[in-house]
């Protein structure tokens, strides 16, 4: 990974090497143990962009091809696609806002006030997405009180 190239793609990969770096500090293979020392003698970034670096050699030497599909296809996002398409169809006013403020006050207690909490989702029984959070924390603690 050079200099030379997308800088948001080379900004993507960094990002997603984080995560892996976060997940892989956990563990006690190969990898983890690379990293363990890596970072120790270099430091965390500079073990970060190491590791970028040696996934973006993977990914070229295997030719793997990106699965993020055109707009429009929404097979890879199709999630956040759902959310946009249900915001704008249920939320947003068909003549839009007055300015920023006022939008990003309205969207954000959609979202929090009414979307998480009140929306029936068909995915997940007809429950709200807070529902099944609630349930699994309600158990958890049950349990955690058993033992």
């Amino acid at each position: 990974m050079t200099r030379n190239g997308n800088r948001d793609l080379r900004t993507l990969i960094i990002y997603g090497t984080r995560s892996v770096m976060h997940w892989a500090h956990k563990r006690d293979d190969a990898l983890g143990i690379w990293l363990k020392h890596l970072t120790d003698r270099r430091g965390k970034m500079k073990a970060i962009v190491a590791l970028a670096n040696k996934l973006t050699r993977i990914v070229w030497r295997y030719r793997i091809n990106q699965s993020v599909s055109r707009r429009g296809n929404c097979w890879d996002n199709s999630p956040m696609e759902r959310f946009f398409r249900s915001l704008k169809a249920e939320w947003v006013p068909t003549d839009g806002y007055a300015g920023k403020d006022e939008a990003r006050q309205q969207i954000n207690g959609c979202i929090l006030n009414y979307y998480n909490s009140v929306r029936p989702h068909h995915y997940n029984g007809g429950l709200t997405p807070e529902e099944p959070e609630n349930r699994y924390h309600f158990y958890c603690k049950t349990v955690a009180n058993i033992t």
